[in-house]
Order: C-alpha cells, then structure tokens, then sequence
C-alpha cells in the first residue's frame, strides 16, 4: 500500500480503482480489478483474484484490452473475459483462477466488437454464455473495421472526349 506524505490531486487521480469483488461458487476467491491511471503515461487495467481466507492476490491479466471478467459458472475456478484483439476482433479467453501463473487460453474468436457478456451453466451440465455486438442486415455480427470503403474513382475503357461549345455572346480577348 502506497501512502503518501501530501494529499494532492495528483496523489487522488493516480489512487488504484478497484472494482466490485465477484466471489466463487463456494466463496474462497474474489475475482475484481484494478485500475491506475499514471499521469502523463496512461491507465494500467488488471484483472485480479484475491484468495479471501489470505488476502493474497494474483494478477490474471495486465491487458488494457480485456474487460467483462466472470466466473465460468461451472463449479471450479474458471475465469471467462473478452479481449480486444486487431480489426475489431474479439477473442473469448478462459483462465484458471487455482493457478494463474499459467498462460489463459482463446476459447472462441468472434469477428466483431461484443461486450455485455452473460454465462449461465445449464441443467445438462453445459455453459451458455450470451453477448451484445452490432449486426448487419442480414443479421450477421457487423464489425466497421473490416468493412471495404467504396471507391469514387471511374474507370474508363475509350476515351469520352467532351466538347461544349460556348454561346455565341462571348468573345474571346487576346491580351498582348
């Protein structure tokens, strides 16, 4: 814990944010993040689980790209989040909270901007997770960044050459 000797707005805005704290299924972890802002450089965004009998905690991801981190709902310690990724990409990543030294893995990659993402387990024992994105017309996920921009140029095969000829009012000067 950072104390500092002068209370400051610079001290206020550079405080971590720590988020709500979503417990387990059997309420040994507490999964929540932390945000801080550092002037002049940026935020740093990390996901967090905190071991309640301890008060230990481990960092599951530093990623600023990351958001909408929930237990799988599946009676172990599972972590599901959305991550941002290149060209409106989103990639669902899961984590094991019993050890997060390892490396969380992409479970789906979703070809637009989603968020809002909802997971219930179901009675056969199976998981549904839910999101929110843009669709098209036809109904498809709808991702702006990997949609063609239209061209204004022509292209012509023969020349079109264009005479327009002037009425007869006007004259042409010669300037010497």
């Amino acid at each position: 814990m950072l104390i500092a000797p002068k209370f400051t707005p610079e001290v206020l805005i550079e405080a971590p944010r720590r988020g709500a704290a979503i417990p387990n299924y059997n309420g040994t972890l507490a999964l929540y993040t932390v945000s801080t802002h550092t002037i002049g450089k940026g935020t740093l965004k990390e996901v967090r689980v905190m071991n309640i009998e301890t008060g230990d905690s481990a960092q599951i991801s530093d990623s600023s790209e990351v958001r909408e981190a929930n237990w799988l709902g599946d009676n172990s310690n599972t972590i599901i989040y959305l991550k941002s990724a290149e060209k409106g990409v989103t990639l669902v990543m899961v984590a094991n909270a019993d050890d997060p030294s390892k490396e969380a893995y992409i479970v789906e990659e979703i070809p637009a901007p989603v968020s809002q993402l909802k997971v219930k387990e179901l009675e056969d024992g199976s998981i549904a997770f839910a999101i929110v994105g843009l669709v098209d017309s036809d109904g498809n996920l709808f991702n702006e960044k990997t949609v063609e921009t239209k061209s204004t140029v022509r292209v012509y095969d023969t020349y079109q050459a264009r005479f327009v000829s002037l009425p007869s009012a006007i004259v042409l000067h010669s300037f010497l």
